[in-house]
């Protein structure tokens, strides 16, 4: 059962990441969040597939490891709203760290949904390219949280 303070909690969350509309069910109660627009900033403008401009070096492009072909990078999302933690509870170390090594089903990290830790799974075999996210930041659902070189 959601107590007051989870639902608080939920609440501010919500406040803090730009999702207009958010659903969390335990047992028969079910909670729905829909923002109210006054406060909705517009839409993000997804520009990841967008050419890049004409007037960009191509020592800028390079900064990006160019070696690595576009199609082997996946990005490990989030299924949660919540809290991001890279730390392991008992260890107080972070899971995963660049260019670490992870297989299929690895433990990576954590979002804290309602007071309770979520796993973060990678979802595939490969290379941590790029970390995301920092400790501590606000997730929304599907955002990217880390790059995997599959």
């Amino acid at each position: 059962m959601f107590s007051i303070k989870d639902l608080k909690e939920l609440y501010t969350l919500f406040e803090d990441v730009d999702v207009g509309e958010i659903e969390f069910q335990q047992g028969e109660l079910k909670v729905r969040m829909v923002s109210g627009g006054s406060k909705q900033k517009p839409a993000p403008v997804v520009t990841a597939q967008a050419p890049a401009p004409a007037s960009q070096t191509p020592a800028a492009q390079s900064t990006s490891e160019s070696s690595v072909p576009e199609s082997s990078i996946k990005d490990v999302t989030s299924k949660w709203v919540g809290i991001f933690t890279r730390l392991n509870p008992k260890t107080k170390e972070a899971y995963v760290k660049l260019r670490d090594v992870v297989k299929k089903g690895d433990v990576i990290a954590h979002v804290r949904v309602l007071g309770h830790l979520q796993d973060v799974v990678c979802e595939f075999d490969g290379k941590v390219k790029e970390i995301l996210v920092e400790e501590g930041q606000p997730v929304e659902y599907g955002q990217p949280l880390f790059r995997i070189e599959a």
